[in-house]
């Protein structure tokens, strides 16, 4: 059978499926096949334009794997030289032991996914005089069985036995890795057994939606053991219940109606891989070492009733391949702890609830081990899937009573973990509604500037915090990447303003970039320090910066600039210098005294020299950073004062400002611009003085002294 479809997201392929590969049960298959001859019209002609053409087409409405992806459709009885004009296909199957296969991991791609005395659920491929070629996954996988093994009655003839996309059941022998071949048994008790009449029919409804009749034998956990001849059936308690018929917030206990010594009807939901097993409760199966079936099996309601096909039944098996984000399961409870609960939705397939996510009863998430008791069954949502590191995360609230994350709304967290605030100033890590997470900015912890606001704060406590806005992800979710697909993360707010809508205090504010003006006084929490600066963060988002020389240390080693400025240390009333509105940058200073539009041509100023060039000398006004030059020119009246008079730290009692430019400040030492002023009085402002800088302006106003009496 030709068909067309697509691969992972929308790849279109072309496809034939064989006869035999329509289903599992041969006679079904050459059913399904003769159905869809006559549907489709007839035979036709294979070749490329078979696809091309306009024609009646049928929707199988089925999933297939791909066997094989490059196979050359050709013709019965034709040679093997290359004709271009033969299709190019994918090989196809859609049994459904096969699907159940690839779903759980047991599909075969290469040699060394195979293992020796391990049950495969494969296909005939080819059909020789002496063996029987068949494969237990993809197409390359293959294996021989003798025609010795292809029965426990003497074999004459192999196609006798076996036909050609058979499905069968091979019991691995032997694997030559080297040679990328095995070798099988079709008689899956060994060639010594002896099948009984029972042990027969135990095999022939090992059919996947096969009704039984099964012996309890014991409740394990989640799970009702139950015994059969040459079998072991497993049923999941999740598998008692239909979900339509389960509400949210219920607890139901469908084991505890369980008779270990009665029976159970139900469907087989999956025939598992068998393996020579010893079970320790069987006296027989302990003494012989026999092969026994594991049989996974379902006994919901509406899979008991007459007329289900075995697609029907298959589907309501759970694996993490089937899993979706949004899915509704039913899920039973393993473990309770203080803030989450684990559950299980199937075999090997657990995930986790938080205690957010229990129930939206504050009474029930704060004590959660007071309500809920392992072995119970609850209706659950998927709210967070990572198929590859096998991460399942459940809300056992309903969608209608779920209220999902809104902006500008309070809700309950749990603090997961305190941060060092070194990403992006973030102070706390939030666990919150959803499984989403909550990131706590260090300026919005508490509305008060208080001396670093974490240390209040405790891991693993509930607290009540505002949503603020929903984090973008960097992600696009195409592809693999939707099973990936993070958490949700929001930005988060402990402040009361914020989470009872309380009116902040004008000191309480905080500014956003645009509020910014040079001159205001602002408060922050230090974030980063280097060697370039302390980084101050004012708001989320809004971080400042300011230069070593702007702060008040009188000198600070900058290797030891992280050691004394620490992230989460308060800094209180610092004054915007500079703004780049352009790169969204300001930089900060905590230096008191006088900034640039106080200055005015005329006014008497102190400094120090910080730096002689060729042409002047630069100087550092006390109080504040601004640097202007004395030109060589401005040194003296009669040009007495000579550049070698200065040297850097020499303190300046009196400077003149005689110009503002552009920012750039000019002064000069004329003393006939002091006429008038007591000799020795220095200029009235803000200085910073340390015994370093006492003991300079000492020296140098004793060197000026004696440069007068000899001028």
């Amino acid at each position: 059978v030709l068909v067309t479809g697509n691969k992972g997201d929308d790849v279109p392929i072309r496809g034939f499926i064989q006869t035999g590969h329509l289903s599992d049960d041969f006679e079904t298959a050459q059913k399904k096949y003769e159905t869809l001859k006559k549907t489709l019209g007839g035979l036709k002609e294979c070749s490329n334009e078979t696809y091309e053409g306009a024609g009646q087409a049928v929707d199988l409405k089925q999933e297939a794997i791909v066997l094989f992806d490059r196979h050359r459709l050709r013709a019965p009885g034709a040679d093997d030289s290359t004709n271009f004009d033969e299709p190019i296909v994918a090989l196809l199957t859609l049994k459904p032991s096969l699907l159940a296969a690839a779903k759980e991991g047991a599909f075969a791609t290469k040699i060394t996914d195979v293992e020796p005395t391990k049950i495969y659920d494969g296909y005939v491929r080819e059909v020789r005089e002496h063996i029987a070629v068949v494969s237990v996954g993809a197409w390359w996988v293959t294996g021989s069985i003798p025609k010795a093994a292809l029965a426990h009655s003497f074999v004459e003839n192999p196609s006798d036995v076996v036909k050609v996309g058979q499905s069968v059941k091979i019991l691995v022998t032997q694997v030559d890795v080297e040679r990328r071949r095995f070798k099988g048994d079709l008689r899956l008790d060994g060639p010594k057994g002896k099948k009984t009449e029972g042990s027969s029919k135990a095999l022939e409804s090992k059919e996947l939606g096969a009704m039984v009749d099964i012996s309890v034998k014991k409740v394990q956990g989640l799970t009702v053991v139950c015994q059969a001849k040459g079998a072991q059936g497993f049923l999941h308690a999740t598998q008692m219940l239909d979900l339509q018929d389960c509400k949210y917030g219920v607890g139901y206990s469908p084991l505890e109606k369980v008779d270990t010594s009665g029976r159970l009807k139900c469907r087989i939901l999956k025939v598992g891989s068998d393996q020579v097993v010893h079970d320790k409760d069987d006296e027989d199966a302990q003494a012989s070492g026999k092969t026994m079936s594991r049989l996974i099996l379902t006994s919901r309601p509406s899979l008991l009733k007459d007329g289900l096909v075995p697609d029907k039944v298959a589907s309501n098996q759970i694996s993490w391949a089937k899993l979706e984000l949004g899915d509704q399961v039913l899920a039973g409870v393993v473990e309770v702890g203080t803030d989450k609960i684990i559950l299980e939705v199937a075999e090997k397939v657990r995930g986790r609830v938080s205690a957010l996510d229990c129930s939206m009863d504050p009474k029930i998430t704060e004590a959660p081990g007071l309500y809920f008791k392992p072995g119970q069954i609850y209706k659950a949502r998927v709210i967070h899937l990572n198929k590859t590191k096998k991460q399942l995360g459940l809300s056992l609230i309903s969608p209608e009573e779920d209220s999902s994350l809104q902006v500008g709304s309070s809700t309950k967290a749990q603090l997961q973990k305190i941060e060092d605030c070194s990403k992006g100033g973030c102070a706390a890590r939030f666990l919150l509604h959803g499984d989403a997470i909550g990131l706590c900015h260090i300026t919005e912890l508490n509305d008060k500037w208080i001396a670093d606001p974490r240390k209040d704060l405790e891991e693993g406590k509930y607290y009540e915090v505002a949503v603020l806005k929903e984090e973008e992800s960097d992600k696009k979710e195409s592809g693999k990447a939707k099973e990936k697909m993070p958490s949700k993360h929001f930005q988060v707010s402990m402040r009361d303003s914020k989470v009872k809508a309380k009116k902040a205090g004008q000191n309480e504010k905080r500014p956003k970039f645009s509020e910014l003006k040079v001159g205001s006084i602002v408060n922050g929490y230090v974030v980063n320090s280097t060697p370039n600066g302390v980084f101050v963060a004012i708001s989320p988002g809004v971080t400042g910066r300011l230069r070593l020389k702007e702060l008040p240390d009188a000198k600070i080693d900058p290797e030891k600039v992280a050691t004394l400025y620490p992230a989460g240390r308060l800094i209180k009333d610092a004054k915007v210098q500079e703004i780049d509105a352009a790169g969204k940058k300001f930089e900060l200073s905590l230096l008191k005294g006088t900034s640039l539009d106080q200055l005015s041509v005329g006014s008497i100023v102190s400094g120090a020299v910080t730096r002689v060039e060729r042409f002047g000398v630069f100087v550092r006004l006390d109080g504040s950073t601004i640097s202007g030059l004395v030109h060589s020119s401005e040194l003296g009246d009669a040009n007495l004062a000579k550049l070698s008079d200065f040297k850097e730290g020499d303190r300046l009692p009196r400077v003149k400002v005689i110009s503002i430019e552009h920012g750039k400040v000019s002064l000069s030492l004329k003393p006939s611009h002091f006429e008038g002023l007591p000799e020795g009085e220095e200029a009235k402002g803000v200085k910073r003085k340390t015994d370093d800088s006492k003991a300079q302006e000492s020296t140098s106003k004793g060197s000026a002294k004696k440069k007068a009496k000899k001028r």
